[in-house]
């Protein structure tokens, strides 16, 4: 067993096909097929399922891939400790965010960070919510920020910032009007909060299952018995913002996409308690993290 070995195996897991994983790795998908018989030839077992043209691991791959995982991990973590030694004169920093975290908070953190360490390489990979948790469970990332919750037996967990879901409806709507009569200025809220029964039945533009603001959204909705009809799924929260400015129907929007230059837009705080997510920095547990790293954690701590 060798490195090489085991960053096959790890990358056909992720891709869940040979033809991807050979496109990865720069190899053929003949040759990749072939380096992986070999592999279970010398585990005794074999470590995944063909199906066509797709796999998935066995359980001996899951064994396989658990301590290859580990053993990579430890291999970076040696990478990153030697680079140390050359005082930040190079190397490399990875964070995994979202596209509307990395438009609203990155151009503040890479001016500090900057200052910081002139000479090192900052890696910002925008990510769906699902697509940043495999990520960071697999190590891609060096941190990864995120909304709670997440596994705190997993990763180690540095919250920075509580982000409000906020009702986004565009200004000349019915809807709109209807809401601003209603709202009311409220300590701690951001915006005019109004009762979220008031959009009870009305059409709302909404993230596909799954993906994390989507939970917080149908848990707010179903914690206060409110039901809203679906009229429109997208896949990311900046096209949840561009179905309200169209008129067609309301959303729930994060805090955090926030934009004085949304004129046409009017956002409105709710005015019950659950509707507040928590945004970290998160790092799998008993990982290494360089003094870079950790000083950009502290960065984001910083940030208002």
């Amino acid at each position: 067993m060798n490195l090489k070995q085991l960053k096959y195996v790890l990358v056909l897991s992720q891709e869940g096909s040979f033809s991807r994983a050979a496109e990865v790795l720069h190899i053929s998908q003949p040759s990749l097929s072939q380096y992986i018989k070999n592999i279970e030839r010398e585990v005794g077992a074999p470590l995944f399922v063909r199906e066509g043209g797709e796999v998935r691991l066995t359980d001996a791959g899951r064994v396989y891939t658990d301590v290859a995982e580990q053993i990579v991990g430890l291999e970076k973590q040696m990478e990153v400790r030697l680079g140390e030694l050359s005082s930040y004169e190079g190397g490399t920093v990875t964070v995994g965010i979202s596209p509307y975290r990395s438009v609203h908070l990155m151009p503040r953190v890479l001016a500090e960070f900057d200052r910081l360490y002139p000479r090192m390489r900052l890696v910002v990979r925008e990510c769906s919510g699902g697509d940043l948790l495999e990520g960071a469970t697999r190590g891609e990332f060096d941190l990864c920020v995120i909304a709670l919750p997440v596994d705190d037996t997993k990763f180690e967990i540095e919250p920075i910032q509580r982000e409000e879901v906020l009702i986004a409806v565009r200004r000349d709507t019915p809807l709109c009007e209807e809401l601003s009569r209603s709202a009311t200025e409220r300590e701690g809220k951001r915006c005019p909060a109004v009762d979220l029964g008031r959009v009870e039945g009305q059409s709302f533009a909404m993230l596909r299952e799954g993906m994390l603001m989507r939970q917080v959204t149908d848990g707010l909705l179903q914690r206060w018995g409110v039901t809203v009809r679906e009229k429109i799924e997208v896949s990311s929260n900046e096209a949840l913002l561009s179905v309200v400015r169209s008129g067609v129907c309301a959303s729930f929007i994060p805090s955090g996409l926030l934009d004085g230059s949304v004129s046409d837009v009017a956002f409105f705080s709710i005015e019950q308690d659950a509707a507040f997510r928590d945004v970290a920095v998160i790092y799998r547990k008993h990982g290494y993290l360089s003094r870079p790293a950790r000083d950009l954690i502290a960065i984001f701590k910083g940030l208002k």
